[in-house]
């Protein structure tokens, strides 16, 4: 009789519960966690146990990416990412030139612009200017369309100028996280393979019937280390039976 070892994480396929229909494929988790517990309670002789009954079994599944498919946070909050316009912010540090102007990438947004003097660090904001006649008075600027006229006394060429401003971007996908809005429950089937002490691998089929993602996730951008996103979710018993998951295995 063979005994086995795994050297893999599952490839899983995600279903949404709702019609059946495959939410996600997703090949790359570096880890597939899953794990099993259940109540008890026992019944003493003397003080010593010596029944125990088993109820109330809880599982989860816990699939960590260090690449991932943006679908998998809309699974996590239960909001689709929407196609559309919408402005964003842009910041841009730019050289005051002969002239005293200097000429912003986009048109700002009306009434979002926001113009610094900037430190030597090239960082610190100092002088804060108003929109106004930059030829008759100090700390005060004019903008026609992407020019910015700013104040002579206030600069020469080549001090910096720090601009912050909304610009129109025609192109974006958004992802709206609703304070009242959650996961939908899923099937997850994931697909390994195990080895035996023969040396054949054999395939395995899991099959999570009914899970819900839990809320709670975590995305830390690092500049030393890789992003992680780990997702966990509750094993719920199957709406059809009692079964809460399978495992199967082929030759």
């Amino acid at each position: 009789m063979n005994i086995y070892g795994i050297k893999d994480s599952a490839n899983v396929t995600i279903k949404k519960k709702s019609d059946g229909k495959v939410f996600l494929y997703a090949d790359y988790a570096t880890t597939s966690t899953n794990e099993w517990k259940a109540s008890n309670v026992y019944a003493k002789s003397k003080d010593v146990n010596a029944i125990r009954w088993d109820y109330g079994r809880e599982g989860t599944l816990k699939l960590e990416f260090e690449i991932f498919d943006l679908k998998l946070i809309s699974m996590l909050v239960g909001s689709e990412f929407e196609k559309g316009t919408n402005n964003i912010c842009a910041r841009e540090a730019l050289a005051v030139s002969s002239t005293h102007t200097i000429t912003l990438l986009d048109t700002p947004v009306s009434e979002s612009l926001q113009v610094y003097k900037l430190d030597d660090d090239g960082i610190t904001n100092t002088l804060e200017l108003n929109v106004g006649d930059p030829k008759t008075k100090e700390g005060e600027y004019s903008i026609a369309d992407k020019v910015i006229t700013v104040n002579s006394t206030d600069f020469k060429e080549g001090d910096k100028v720090c601009v912050y401003y909304l610009k129109s971007a025609p192109e974006i996908r958004q992802l709206k996280i609703n304070a009242n809005k959650f996961a939908e429950n899923f099937e997850v089937i994931g697909d390994t393979y195990i080895r035996g002490t023969d040396g054949v691998d054999e395939f395995v089929q899991i099959d999570f019937l009914n899970c819900k993602p839990k809320s709670d996730f975590t995305i830390t951008m690092d500049a030393a280390n890789v992003t992680k996103l780990s997702i966990e979710f509750d094993l719920l018993k199957d709406t059809n039976s009692s079964d809460m998951a399978t495992y199967t295995i082929y030759k």
